[in-house]
């Protein structure tokens, strides 16, 4: 598939564009969502924050939430969740873009279910 954005993970310098794309979602503070970061690194599940480029700006971000079943066998489920874009990139395929993006990479972890939120 072609993407006309360039998607990548997340790194801690993307936080305050990250902020930028979620507020659109909720007003949430930089002190706020680094709380929040800081938890996730913790958690008993692991995420991955991916954010989607165009010119090297961040123009949206989407989250991937890893959760560990006990049943199924010990296989893993996969929520996509806090899809986000700059409000002067809607309509213009980012959220498509990412959620696709997501997908794809959610394969490949061979989850039994991937869950949209």
């Amino acid at each position: 598939m072609f993407y006309m954005y360039d998607i990548r993970l997340a790194n801690e310098e993307d936080l305050p564009e990250i902020l930028g794309c979620l507020n659109s979602l909720s007003d949430t503070t930089y002190d706020n969502f680094s709380k929040i970061i800081e938890a996730h690194q913790v958690s008993q599940n692991y995420s991955y924050i991916f954010v989607a480029t165009h010119y090297g700006k961040i123009v949206g971000t989407a989250k991937m939430l890893v959760e560990d079943k006990l049943s199924h066998g010990g296989s893993i489920a996969i929520h996509i969740e806090d899809v986000a874009t700059r409000h002067d990139y809607k309509g213009k395929g980012v959220g498509t873009e990412l959620m696709a993006y997501l997908i794809s990479f959610a394969k490949t972890l061979s989850p039994y279910k991937i869950i949209l939120r």
